[in-house]
């Protein structure tokens, strides 16, 4: 997703669209993982509030101010938000730290290749 995509989303309303996808995203970095985790709490904790009716309606709205002033700080700290496409060079480090080969030149070579984003495994034979 890109910067311009999250801020619409966060414009439109779509604060849990923007963290459920920040979440994943922010994987390759444990710093910003880091930090959408915690936002994601917030965001659920204003969540029970709002549905729990034990909170001030203005209280809610300034809760949920900080929370979108948080997702955006987040988005614009993310250099993988840019305004181009992801075909994130984090997935792609993602995929060559997680190969793994197992064999010598007298055998049979297998490689693995995981990604963790998505959970895909390849196994190759040769």
């Amino acid at each position: 997703m890109t910067k311009d995509t999250f801020k619409s989303l966060l414009a439109a309303g779509k604060t849990r669209q923007v963290i459920e996808s920040l979440l994943p995203h922010t994987q390759g970095d444990p710093d910003l993982h880091a930090e959408a985790v915690a936002l994601s709490a917030r965001y659920q904790h204003y969540l029970r509030e709002k549905n729990g009716g034990r909170a001030e309606p203005a209280w809610l709205d300034a809760q949920l101010n900080k929370i979108n002033a948080a997702a955006l700080s987040l988005i614009e700290a993310d250099a993988d938000t840019s305004n181009a496409p992801l075909t994130s060079e984090k997935t792609a480090q993602t995929a060559a730290q997680n190969t793994s080969t197992i064999g010598n030149d007298n055998q049979k070579t297998a490689v693995v290749q995981g990604n963790t984003t998505s959970g895909d495994l390849n196994l190759n034979i040769s």
